[in-house]
């Protein structure tokens, strides 16, 4: 093949291909833009908001409530997945029944005795898979080591859970990298390290981070324990922390 047969194979390049495809470029911004502006975008793009902001006010609620019945929480945040080889294997409805089977056995795995409580959220990636954010809420007068804790979970997932198929990463045990770090011990009384968490929650629940996928089903993408009950306050003077 000699010079002439590769400049007929070579695209034209000329001031009217330029314009055409500039052309198009703008259409295709045009478009966007006018989407954007839609009713159905805004819509959704409030419903996202509204449904971010709800769950991290039900999230501090939960939180505050689990500080009113304990004094101290040992806060230990882990993200659960799969490693990249069983992605298609696990699949949306595989993950969630893991989760369901992690959540469900905690009644009778002594490592969650003194669970209090716990809040997740789904999510999906290209490079990740389906994988969960998870918060575990230790009584922080019985459970002290929480890279300890976090690590013991992590290796329950793969292990037990998923059947070496899962993967873990522990965030206490980077817990000094963070600039606002919120997980580890929290003291009631500590209002500067709850502010943290708080911070770490509110990024749980923010909208960019939700699965945004097209699901046949309609799964939970966010979750948390039960509410507890408040002890029946006594007669007398009131408890000083």
């Amino acid at each position: 093949m000699d010079v002439e047969d590769l400049k007929q194979l070579s695209l034209p390049s000329t001031v009217e291909s330029h314009k055409t495809l500039w052309q198009r470029c703008n259409n295709f911004v045009h478009h966007i833009r006018k989407e954007c502006r839609s009713p159905k975008c805004r819509k959704r793009v409030y419903d996202r908001e509204y449904k971010a902001k709800t769950n991290y006010e039900s999230s501090m609620e939960y939180v505050n409530r689990l500080f009113e019945v304990t004094a101290r929480l040992n806060v230990v945040r882990i993200d659960l997945g799969y490693e990249k080889a069983y992605f298609a294997e696990s699949g949306l409805a595989n993950a969630c029944a893991d989760l369901d089977k992690l959540l469900n056995n905690r009644r009778s795995n002594k490592l969650f005795d003194e669970l209090v409580g716990y809040i997740w959220k789904l999510e999906y990636g290209v490079h990740r898979g389906y994988h969960f954010d998870c918060v575990f809420f230790f009584d922080g007068s019985e459970v002290k080591k929480d890279t300890y804790y976090a690590d013991r979970i992590g290796k329950y997932w793969i292990r037990r859970i998923t059947a070496g198929a899962g993967a873990m990463f522990s965030c206490n045990a980077q817990k000094n990298k963070y600039r606002y770090c919120g997980i580890g011990m929290v003291d009631r009384r500590d209002l500067e390290k709850r502010k943290h968490l708080a911070r770490a929650i509110q990024y749980l629940a923010k909208k960019e981070q939700y699965l945004r996928m097209r699901l046949v089903s309609r799964p939970r993408l966010f979750g948390r324990g039960k509410m507890p009950i408040l002890p029946v306050q006594k007669l007398g003077r009131p408890r000083e922390d």
